[in-house]
């Protein structure tokens, strides 16, 4: 039975009065979408675009999924100019496709939802660990900032869910990797270019393509690192270490000589990428994901054998024609990378400070940036008059959400984690390299979110719910023992799920 079929049976109204109900439903619509045109085109053009949008998630929710994490790797080039900051497309696809999966599981009477909800312990932490920062808001010194935060970390919350509940099957979580490369492939492409022109955001004068203005930190017209779409060297730097994580999954797993020359092609673009962002972290996150597939796959370590000596050569020469790019920063601490370093050191001191305050709540979110001025000169007098995140999210969940929600963030990572490293183990065929990457990918996002990122972070929660997503779908399918699997047919042994 189809979706339409099931809506209408769940309605209980007679056909007739389906169409009559249906016609009014079109009328309304377009006199509304006429209202609009005439006071805005681009409203009237956006109601056009969210209902036909909505229609389509309806039928296929998985669509959701799709759309959103295409869109993720769009940093602020297609924000939509809705808010005084401009609201990213990933969080208006969340916000529109979430609703009509929960609508769609009551209409059809699906209740998995809620048996996902209460019966799964990683969606019962992520649950508690939301919990946690909305009741810390008690100990927040400021409200407005702190309930922005929990806005903000709720969209990541909503987009956990919305991959857990849709990626039900293998072959939809390869469809969501591939889709995650399509965009990957384009911000690769333009990070290229951008190493020998300019950010993007110079030529958009400082807006994203809808129009949208965008942090002034995105746009800089000194290019020694690439900062992408998303206007940072940081962020731009980790998400193409998941990209490479993907291609070097999509390249061992191929048997087509073709697919494996496009990704290789793809490995050296999102190599040049990592390495002329400039972020140590990124590179760190790359050898620990490098590591990884080495570890769980071993038939395939003369191919990364020598995917690493012509990436090597590859990078060594691309570097020498773009001798703009600050690459030394990555192996050097001397000037503004010690003065960096510093920073860290000093921020590490007083986030650390603020724990016994609150220890088992926390400050509340947006705590650290909130108290920071109140400890940070009573510890290091010199201390910066621009306050800086912690850049160890660790830390600041410990700072933020006190003891509490630091253990339930440990124990979510544990156990996600921990279980895609048993079936790293224990699977065998293309199913095997898709949780390996999977598997090296949350790994690599969580080394790097100690040394520079945060929570409220749609990418990590993405990852972590691609990881909850395999483990729901291969958990009780692995074998104990594995046979060896050859490069030349990644396929043989036993495939689940596929």
């Amino acid at each position: 039975m189809n979706s339409l079929t099931r809506l209408s049976h769940s309605l209980g109204l007679p056909r007739l009065q389906q169409k009559s109900l249906a016609f009014l439903l079109i009328g309304f619509v377009l006199v509304l979408h006429a209202l609009l045109f005439t006071r805005s085109p681009l409203a009237g053009l956006g109601l056009l675009v969210a209902l036909f949008s909505a229609f389509i998630f309806y039928l296929n929710p998985f669509l959701i999924t799709l759309a959103f994490v295409f869109s993720l790797g769009s940093g602020y080039l297609l924000h939509l100019p809705v808010t005084q900051n401009g609201l990213a497309l990933s969080t208006a696809i969340l916000l529109a496709g979430f609703p009509i999966l929960v609508l769609r599981s009551i209409l059809i009477k699906d209740y998995g939802l809620v048996i996902a909800l209460s019966t799964k312990p990683r969606n019962l932490l992520v649950l508690s660990l939301f919990s946690v920062t909305v009741i810390s808001l008690v100990n927040s010194s400021n409200k407005t900032v702190s309930f922005q935060e929990i806005q903000q970390f709720a969209y990541c919350v909503i987009g956990y869910f919305v991959l857990v509940f849709t990626v039900t099957s293998s072959s939809k979580l390869k469809k969501t990797v591939v889709c995650f490369l399509c965009m990957g492939s384009l911000v690769s492409f333009f990070g290229c270019l951008e190493a020998v022109t300019q950010n993007i955001y110079v030529y958009l004068h400082g807006r994203s393509l809808l129009g949208s203005p965008i942090p002034i930190e995105g746009v800089r017209t000194k290019i020694d690192r690439i900062e992408g779409f998303w206007g940072g060297s940081n962020s731009h730097g980790i998400y193409m270490v998941v990209c490479f994580v993907f291609f070097l999954y999509v390249f061992l797993s191929s048997k087509s000589k073709t697919v494996r020359s496009l990704m290789s092609i793809a490995l050296l673009a999102t190599l040049f990428n990592i390495f002329g962002s400039g972020t140590r972290s990124a590179v760190l996150a790359l050898l620990v994901s490098l590591v990884i597939f080495w570890t769980f796959l071993p038939a395939s370590r003369k191919w990364l054998l020598l995917a690493f000596g012509s990436g090597a050569v590859f990078l060594f020469f691309a570097v020498s024609l773009v001798p703009s790019l600050n690459v030394e920063r990555i192996y050097t601490y001397e000037g503004q990378q010690e003065h960096t370093a510093e920073i860290r050191w000093t921020n590490t001191l007083v986030g650390l400070a603020m724990v016994p305050d609150h220890p088992f709540i926390g400050s509340g979110p947006w705590g650290y940036r909130g108290n920071y001025y109140r400890y940070a000169f009573g510890i290091v007098p010199e201390a910066e008059k621009n306050v800086f995140r912690l850049h160890n999210a660790a830390l600041e969940i410990l700072v933020n959400y006190g003891i509490v929600g630091f253990t339930i963030s440990v124990l979510f990572v544990f156990l996600t984690t921990k279980q895609l490293f048993l079936l790293s183990r224990q699977l065998a065929g293309r199913d095997r390299f898709l949780v390996v990457a999977v598997f090296g990918a949350v790994c690599s996002y969580c080394l790097y979110m100690l040394s520079t990122g945060w929570l409220v972070n749609q990418t990590f929660w993405m990852l972590m719910a691609l990881g909850s997503a395999a483990c729901n779908i291969y958990e009780g399918n692995a074998v104990e023992k594995v046979p060896e699997v050859s490069m030349g047919d990644p396929a043989k042994g036993i495939e689940h799920g596929a």
